[in-house]
């Protein structure tokens, strides 16, 4: 099966900026479960920019990369 992306460059660039919050959120202003979340927020977000493809926009049927079905 092959995974075609679904996420195009500016939504890629605006994630890498939510990643980046999300750690810097982790690291320096939460602790126990918030800390937690936020790391495991973080993680899937920066697989999601690596890979240029997202679970969610696949269930909600998004696609932001401009390609045509």
């Amino acid at each position: 099966m092959k995974i075609e992306k679904n996420e195009g460059a500016a939504d890629r660039i605006v994630r890498t900026f939510i990643l980046l919050a999300f750690f810097t959120i982790a690291v320096f202003f939460t602790e126990g479960t918030a800390k937690v979340f936020f790391i495991i927020m973080g993680i899937f977000m920066t697989v999601t920019t690596a890979v240029g493809f997202c679970p969610l926009y696949l269930i909600f049927g998004f696609n932001t990369c401009g390609k045509k079905k």
